[in-house]
């Protein structure tokens, strides 16, 4: 089960330390349902993030253009 830590708890979960408080781990469901109880985790609900898929401008290269082409006088 995915969930966001709220309260850092203390050790290590499987040998490494527990992520920073907003991050997000995935937990047995036993272990999770226990720290959600305990108020330490939430659960995360997986929406659909919209992801945008066309390339980025190229403006590194239009900017080159036109410093290139400046002279000092």
């Amino acid at each position: 089960m995915k969930v966001r830590i709220k309260v850092r708890p203390t050790g290590s979960v499987n040998g490494h330390p527990w992520p920073a408080v907003g991050e997000v781990i995935d937990l047995a469901d036993v272990s999770a349902l226990g720290m959600i109880e305990a108020g330490q985790v939430e659960v995360v609900t997986e929406r659909a993030a919209k992801v945008e898929t066309r390339p980025a401008k190229d403006t590194a290269a239009a900017e080159t253009r036109i410093r290139t082409r400046r002279r000092k006088v």
